[in-house]
């Protein structure tokens, strides 16, 4: 990781930190069964949408001169990971606004399920940027090593397309 890269995630921390401090203690923004459904049900999610793919991104990060084909790969494997956390997320969500509906009536029961709700993008987004981007970028960066980041990015965007397709039915 370069230096830029450090500043850049110390100062995002640091604004994230700030920002809390401002309104709040850090415990407030701390909601376990959020945290789990994100993280956990993000990790599992992932698992799930790729299966023995996962192994591809250690190998093409490991791998000394990685293949074209394996760094595509380890792409598309990364970017079923961060739809799968986002997917998550939104479930996450509509299980919250559920449990909501549900308490209405009674105030003291809406905190746990507000924090869950609002808490939810924020894990995300965080485990987004702190950790599915920099796979991503690692990725990229080993494309650019062996000079072939652009068709490596194209191989994964022309993957996801047809898949998209492949779902939804349509023909080209």
């Amino acid at each position: 990781m370069d230096r830029h890269r450090i500043a850049g995630a110390l100062l995002f921390a640091g604004l994230v930190v700030a920002a809390i401090q401002f309104g709040s203690s850090m415990g407030a923004f701390f909601c376990l069964p959020s945290f789990l459904m994100i993280v956990l049900g993000g990790l599992a999610a992932w698992a799930v949408s790729s299966g023995r793919e996962l192994t591809t991104v250690r190998q093409a990060l490991k791998t000394d001169t990685p293949s074209v084909a394996l760094l595509t790969r380890g792409l598309i494997t990364v970017r079923a990971g961060r739809r799968a956390l986002w997917a998550v997320t939104g479930l996450s969500i509509a299980i919250s606004f559920v449990q909501l509906f549900r308490v209405l009536d009674d105030p003291s029961a809406l905190g746990p399920i507000l924090a869950t709700l609002l808490l939810s993008p924020l894990y995300a987004c965080g485990m987004d940027i702190l950790g599915i981007g920099r796979l991503e970028h690692k990725l990229l960066q080993r494309a650019q090593q062996i000079d072939s980041a652009d068709t490596v990015l194209h191989a994964a965007d022309a993957s996801t397309r047809a898949s998209v397709r492949t779902r939804t039915g349509q023909t080209t």
